[in-house]
């Protein structure tokens, strides 16, 4: 069970955390975006 579930879990974890980053990479993009229109205006 644990060798027909490993290289599956293995990509199921690369891919969460693949998508969590971007997920926070876009976040603090949108946040700078933010900052700095409000610096600009």
């Amino acid at each position: 069970m644990r060798t027909f579930l490993g290289p599956y879990h293995k990509n199921f974890l690369v891919i969460c955390t693949i998508k969590i980053i971007s997920a926070v990479i876009i976040l603090i993009a949108d946040a700078v975006s933010r900052y700095n229109f409000r610096a600009i205006f």
